[in-house]
Parts: C-alpha cells; sequence; structure tokens
C-alpha cells in the first residue's frame, strides 16, 4: 500500500490549549495538561509513525527517499507564543556554520540555528485566530504609545521619526531594567485609551509576561484577526507572533527561531536584528483559491518546500488526486475515505496519513475536510 496511516506526536508545550486537539482528534486528555501540538511528518525531533510502530522518517530512510521538507501541524494556542521570526536560505547557513565554529552544542540553550535550513510557514485557521504579524506603519506606532501617553517611550519614537524602524526596535530591546519597568507601568495605565483590541491583547500579554518588553508588541506589530479558512504566510525576517487560537501550520521543515520577546528562552538582540526586515508592508490574509476541475482549494504562497490544499468530501461525489510528490493527508471534521484501487483507508476525525509520491493516482470521498499538504501538487 503507497498510503499509510500515521501516529503522530503530541506537543505539551506551556502555552498549549488542553481540550482543542483532543477534540479535533477524539482523543481524551485524561491528565489534563496542555496539547499544545500534533507533528504530522517526519521531523527527527518528533516523526510520526507508521502502525508498524516504525518511524516515517526511518521509513523514507529505509526506501532511500529523501526526507519530507516540509512539516505539518495541527497548532492550539491557548496563551500567546514567543515573538519571533525566521532566517532565509543563506542567513541561516551562515548562522549554522558560525555557531559550529564556535562550539556551541547543537542542543544548547543560547544556540539559534539548529540546521542550516529557512522556515517560512503558514497558518490556516481553524477557529477564530488572533496573531502579530509584521511592523506598522511608524506614525500608527507613535500614534498608538502617543494615546497610551507612554512618555518613557519618547525618545524612542523619536528615533523611530529620524532612523526608522531598526533604531526603534533595537532601542526598545537595549531598555536597562529600570526604564523597561517604568515604560511597561506607564502602559498599563494608559490600556483605556487605546483602541479595545490593542488594550485586550496588551492586558493579556503584560499579565503573562510581566517585565518583557514583548508586552507592548500590540503596538508596533500588526493585530490580525482570524476567521476559519484565513491564512497568513510568513516569511524570512518577518516578526510575528500567535496569541490565540487554533489552526494548521505547514512549513519548511527547520528549528531555526530568532526570539524577540514574551519568552523565557535565549533572545540574541544582535542576530535577531541582522535577520529582521525592517519594514512595514500591508498586512495580507490569504483565502483559499478554488480549482473547479479539481474540487480543490489552494492556498498561494511563494513557498517551494511546500503547499496546502483542502476538498470538502462528500459521500455521493468522488475526486481523484495524482500525487506529484509525497504528501500528508488530514481529516478534519469526519471521516475520509481514500481509495488505491486495491486498498481502501479510512480516516476518522484528525487522522493522518503519508502518501508516497509514486501513488499513480486515488480517489477520495467522505463527510470530512481532507487537507492535502505536499511540496507542490
Amino acid at each position: 500500500m503507497s498510503i499509510h496511516p500515521l501516529h503522530c506526536p503530541i506537543q505539551h508545550y506551556a502555552w498549549g490549549s488542553t481540550s482543542s486537539i483532543p477534540h479535533i482528534t477524539g482523543q481524551t486528555n485524561s491528565d489534563n495538561t496542555p496539547w499544545a501540538e500534533m507533528w504530522i511528518g517526519a521531523h527527527p525531533k518528533a516523526s510520526s509513525s507508521l502502525h508498524s510502530g516504525q518511524s516515517l522518517a526511518a521509513f523514507l530512510q529505509e526506501r532511500g527517499d529523501s526526507p519530507l521538507p516540509f512539516l505539518f501541524k495541527i497548532l492550539a494556542a491557548e496563551n500567546a507564543l514567543s515573538i519571533q521570526c525566521h532566517p532565509d536560505k543563506a542567513q541561516a547557513e551562515a548562522g549554522f556554520a558560525k555557531e559550529e565554529r564556535a562550539g556551541i552544542a547543537i542542543d544548547a540553550k543560547n544556540r539559534n540555528y539548529r540546521d542550516r535550513n529557512h522556515k517560512p510557514e503558514l497558518i490556516v485557521a481553524l477557529s477564530e485566530f488572533w496573531a502579530l504579524k509584521g511592523f506598522r506603519k511608524p506614525e500608527d506606532i507613535i500614534a498608538l504609545f502617543g494615546r497610551a501617553g507612554v512618555s518613557t517611550a519618547v525618545p524612542l519614537l523619536q528615533e523611530l521619526h529620524s532612523s526608522g524602524l531598526q533604531s526603534f526596535f533595537t532601542g526598545l530591546l537595549a531598555l536597562g531594567e529600570a526604564t523597561r519597568s517604568t515604560l511597561l507601568g506607564e502602559l498599563a495605565a494608559g490600556l483605556a485609551s487605546l483602541p479595545p483590541d490593542e488594550a485586550r491583547w496588551t492586558r493579556e500579554l503584560l499579565s503573562l509576561y510581566p517585565g518583557d518588553i514583548g508586552a507592548c508588541a500590540a503596538l508596533f506589530l500588526e493585530l490580525v484577526r482570524l476567521q476559519p479558512g484565513d491564512a497568513l504566510f510568513l516569511g524570512p525576517g518577518e516578526l510575528h507572533a500567535y496569541l490565540s487560537g487554533t489552526g494548521l501550520e505547514l512549513m519548511a521543515s527547520s528549528d531555526n527561531v530568532l526570539r524577540g520577546g514574551l519568552t523565557p528562552k535565549h533572545v540574541d538582540p544582535s542576530e535577531l536584528s541582522d535577520v529582521l526586515a525592517f519594514q512595514s508592508l500591508p498586512l495580507q490574509v490569504l483565502r483559499p483559491e478554488k480549482s473547479p476541475e479539481q474540487g480543490l482549494h489552494y492556498y498561494r504562497t511563494p513557498a517551494t518546500d511546500f503547499s496546502l490544499c483542502y476538498s470538502d468530501l462528500a459521500p455521493d461525489k468522488t475526486i481523484k488526486i495524482s500525487p506529484q510528490s509525497d504528501q500528508l493527508l488530514l481529516s478534519i471534521g469526519g471521516t475520509a475515505k481514500i481509495d488505491c484501487g486495491h486498498d481502501t483507508l479510512e480516516l476518522g476525525p484528525g487522522q493522518a496519513a503519508y502518501c508516497s509520491r509514486d501513488t499513480i493516482e486515488y480517489l477520495a470521498s467522505g463527510n470530512a475536510r481532507l487537507w492535502i499538504a505536499s511540496t507542490g501538487l
């Protein structure tokens, strides 16, 4: 059989939801721990496995196949993730080589580059989903800090006006503890003067991360609210943070993360500044484009490592898929029936499968939304 059902590992990060992924998969969270991510793929850190117990990573290696260039996830955020960005390919290769020469252990807490790869990302909302993405326009940043009456930020705002986003942001990260504390205190006192959404999220971040300068991020990063089906593409150097909600995340297979706040983990302001794209771009929310002849809905991105589409299956309608590359399949909301000719597979809610690129075609029907992650269709 060229399509293999998968057992997918759960990551129990502190920011995760205790209920969202169990609800999607029909599993029981008996100890009420946070289920932050379900990983679908062959990433060496936590590979999915076949029903035989063999990891997908080992299965691909045994067959002589190339590793999957992408990782697919269900992500469920009860609380905000760290503010972060990811390098492009050249930056990742250079950064990895530099840290190797410096003798920094690959699992060291102060390691920035754990591989040589870039990490573009696509997040598709399954529920209402809040995020921060990209720098606001300088005039909007100045206006928001002004509305909140944060006088401690005035020198930084003057720097923003005269020298641009990089001077403002690096100055913000470099604030001493006493100045940072004063700024955040003034911000907390001025929340009522902010627009409701900015006030809400700033209040929450101040509560979750007291003393962390990232708590004012909703004033200098674009705040976006996604509805189910909406998506964001995160390219190299784009500062972002997921705040709350459940979504599907598809990314290049990499662990390279440069953090800028809302975290107790390592923050390297100098390296972050070298990688960041200090520009204000129009916020673009992606929506699926339908391909009528195939019955598929595609999310168009500039990524070459991955592609994502879905089909809303029906019991009385069959769609035919002819894979052009390895695929990861995920059934959401019902059961997907996959027919490969001699073999038939049923994927229940939240269940996933691997489809090898040598599959000529398969037929899909059922009562689910079938998600298909690949390197291109």
